[in-house]
């Protein structure tokens, strides 16, 4: 069962408003920041039984959930930020075209609705088929924008 709790009138925004918002569309799968600065652990690329590449990325709970914590509280009616409790960890599966197969995401933090603050915790798998042969366009390529 779904409900909003949030007792403000909903907005409605255009998708630049939204992105200039929250640093991302809605259709996003991937709500962290990925860089240099916001990885604390990486493990080496291994080839599973069929045949793709998995890795995984231990990110820092404070650096990489910057923009993912705006949303949460603002789509999710909390009173506050949440608070990322352990660093969230994402597994990536790539096939040999360097296509996204598999985008799994774990993370546990405290999130607070009025004077209640609870623990929580998810797992979230997001897995992409294709339906055509993929390919990386080349850097001054707009085409796909």
């Amino acid at each position: 069962m779904l409900f909003r709790s949030d007792p403000n009138p909903i907005s409605n925004e255009t998708m630049d408003e939204y992105k200039a918002k929250y640093n991302s569309t809605l259709n996003e799968y991937m709500k962290y920041i990925i860089s240099s600065k916001t990885v604390n652990n990486a493990t080496e690329v291994t080839k599973n039984a069929e045949g793709n590449y998995v890795f995984t990325l231990t990110l820092d709970k404070s650096k990489s959930v910057v923009n993912y914590v705006k949303t949460m509280k603002d789509t999710g009616g909390l009173s506050e930020y949440p608070n990322f409790t352990s660093d969230p960890i994402v597994t990536l599966t790539i096939d040999e075209q360097y296509r996204i197969i598999e985008f799994k995401s774990t993370e546990t933090y405290n999130a607070k609705i009025g004077i209640i603050t609870a623990g929580s915790s998810a797992t979230l798998t997001n897995t992409f088929t294709y339906d055509q042969d993929f390919v990386i366009p080349g850097v001054n390529d707009k085409s796909y924008i």
